[in-house]
This record gives C-alpha cells, sequence and structure tokens, in this order.
C-alpha cells in the first residue's frame, strides 16, 4: 500500500512539473508577457536592403530624409548615415556644459538643425546647421521622455496632485500652450487610476510623424495616445495584447530604504514609429510561436485601431530587435541587440 502512495506521488509530481514546463515553454525568457488575443497576421513580407553593425552602445535610431541617425550613449554622439550605410555628420559633444551634452534621449532633425533633450540636464537645446546651440529650455522638474508637435511647442508629461498630465511647452518663449489630463480617460478604461508612483505606472516614450502627430505608447500596459499638432489628445486605444493597467507598489528592501515600483513590472512596448498613415508599434509578446522574431502591432492614425501585425525576423545568431524607426517611404529600419541595424523593405 504505501508502495502504491509512493508511485502516486511520484507520478503525480512528475504530471505537475510537466505541466509547469510547458507553461514555461511559452514565457521563454526574461518573464515577458504572453498574453495575445485576436492577432491578425498580414502576409507582407520584409526584404533586406541594408545590414551593418556599429561599434558603440546605440539606444536610439531616427529616420529622417532617407538617413538613419543612431544615438551612441557610450560618446553621447549622434551619428549620420546615408544610403549603404555610408557615414554622413557627427553630431553633439559630450561634457557638462550647456552645449555640451550628457545623456541624449530625443533626437530631432529640422531643415535648420535640430533639437536634442539632454535628460540629466532637463535641457530641450536647439542647434544649427553648425552643431552650434542656438538656445535651450531648461524645465523645473525632470523631463522623462519629450517630442515635438509644431514649431517650437514640446510635449511632455508632468504629476500634478493627483492627477497625471500632457503639457505642451513653447520651448523658446517657455509658455504653456495646452494641458491635457488622463485621468478620466484611464479611468474611464480600466476602472482605476493609481494613487501614488504615477510616473512609475504611466512610464512611456513618444514618436513623431512629419506631419507634427506624436504618440506616446506606454511601456508597461497596452495602451497608447495619438495627439494632434498641437498638443490635444484625438485618440486613446488599447493595444491589441489588451494588458492592464499595472498597480503602484512599495517594498521595504530595508531600514529606511524603499523601492517603489509597479506590479506586475512588465514591459510591454518596446518601441514605436510613425509614418503619414499608420503607427507601428515593436510589441515584447514572447511566445514559441515568434521564437525567430518579434511582432510590430500596426495602428491606423485616422481611425485609431489595431489594422494587422508581422513578424521581424531575429538575426541567424538570435539576438532580438529592441528599437524601430519609419518614416513615410516603406522602408522600417530596425535595431538588434548586439548594435546590428537593419533596414527592410515592406513588400
Amino acid at each position: 500500500m504505501k508502495k502504491s502512495i509512493l508511485l502516486l506521488t511520484t507520478l503525480l509530481a512528475l504530471l505537475l512539473s510537466f505541466l509547469f514546463f510547458l507553461n514555461q515553454e511559452e514565457s521563454l525568457d526574461e518573464g515577458r508577457p504572453t498574453s495575445i488575443s485576436n492577432r491578425v497576421f498580414s502576409h507582407e513580407n520584409l526584404v533586406l536592403v541594408e545590414e551593418f553593425e556599429i561599434i558603440g552602445r546605440i539606444t536610439k535610431i531616427y529616420r529622417s530624409s532617407g538617413s538613419i541617425w543612431v544615438v551612441d550613449a557610450a560618446t553621447n554622439q549622434i551619428s549620420q548615415f546615408l544610403d549603404g550605410f555610408k557615414p554622413g555628420n557627427v553630431l553633439s559633444r559630450s561634457g557638462g556644459a550647456p552645449w555640451e551634452n550628457s545623456s541624449i534621449w530625443y533626437f530631432e532633425k529640422v531643415e535648420d538643425g535640430h533639437y536634442i533633450l539632454d535628460r540629466p540636464k532637463k535641457m530641450i537645446k536647439k542647434y544649427n546647421l553648425n552643431d552650434s546651440l542656438e538656445y535651450y529650455f531648461k524645465a523645473k522638474d525632470y523631463i522623462d521622455n519629450c517630442s515635438r508637435l509644431a514649431d517650437e511647442n514640446f510635449l511632455f508629461t508632468r504629476e500634478n496632485g493627483n492627477d497625471f498630465q500632457f503639457v505642451t511647452t513653447d520651448i523658446k518663449t517657455s509658455e504653456v500652450n495646452n494641458v491635457q489630463s488622463i485621468k478620466e480617460m484611464i479611468f474611464a478604461t480600466y476602472k482605476k487610476f493609481p494613487d501614488r508612483n504615477r510616473s512609475f505606472v504611466f512610464e512611456g516614450n513618444y514618436s513623431r510623424n512629419r506631419a507634427g502627430q506624436s504618440i506616446y505608447y506606454f511601456y508597461k500596459f497596452g495602451y497608447l495616445l495619438l495627439f494632434d499638432s498641437v498638443g490635444n489628445i484625438k485618440h486613446g486605444l488599447r493595444t491589441i495584447d489588451n494588458f492592464e493597467l499595472p498597480d503602484p507598489v512599495s517594498r521595504q528592501l530595508g531600514p529606511g530604504i524603499q523601492e517603489e515600483s509597479v506590479e506586475p513590472d512588465i514591459f510591454v512596448n518596446s518601441s514605436a514609429c510613425m509614418d503619414e498613415n499608420n503607427i507601428y508599434i515593436l510589441s515584447n509578446i514572447i511566445k514559441s510561436a515568434y521564437k525567430n522574431g518579434k511582432v510590430i502591432d500596426v495602428y491606423s492614425i485616422n481611425e485609431g485601431k489595431y489594422l494587422y501585425s508581422f513578424l521581424v525576423p531575429n538575426l541567424k545568431n538570435g539576438e532580438e530587435p529592441t528599437e524601430i524607426a519609419k518614416e513615410d517611404d516603406n522602408k522600417i529600419s530596425v535595431l538588434y541587440e548586439d548594435m546590428t541595424i537593419s533596414t527592410y523593405e515592406i513588400k
């Protein structure tokens, strides 16, 4: 009898272990999310046009007028690559002076120069075509990320009391031209709104198209906002993976040491870009069916709804996509974990 019970217990343990393995297989690694619903995969093919590896620590890539611009966090410089990945201009100097940069978190090339967000200095800076500083805006509070709308108007976030807002500011005059609260919109969608740690819950980033429209995509849950050229929220929509709003949490790490975070603390959306018609979100969803690539979900700007998805392949060595960039043509550039940049034509 004891042998039968022992055998039954052993079989039950093996069964539970097997079921646990199957569940873990869906996650693959890094605790990334696996939930998915109703994705429609297009028959579009990605044809590799150009590919090369950069030596450095590339954190951001941008496409502008056919060129690829890359931000190197190791040197605080921005390098231009022309067609065929031929080297072009190199912008920015690293340092502590106002005209130098400590850490670049936003770059935009314009006809008469370029803009940079230097996060540690809390400065948005305008440079001319000679890479000389024309002027800068110094914020009172920390600027996590930003996006230019039209003219000198920039969009960035702030916590205000128990609210979370998107503020449009003219960086040349420091005049606030628009304030958009998301409290009612978030509460209507998720039936709750965080009572603290809102900057952690609503952490995210922007992307912009040539028309001056911007999106803000949230890192930790499946939602994005589309802004018009004056900073009004045009659409708020849930992404296809439908991840719920996380909850703020505080953890006591030791005497007088407290960590602020969110639960679940998962990056849902990795990167995004826009063209004149669509929004492209690089999803951090990992499933066994996608083990050879990552998913890009496409949304309509005008209709504010999900359209379709397609896969971006991993490199042959298994390195995954981390950043995407696009203009109004049919090309999309992808930064991989090993600093390889690949440009694909969307057929």
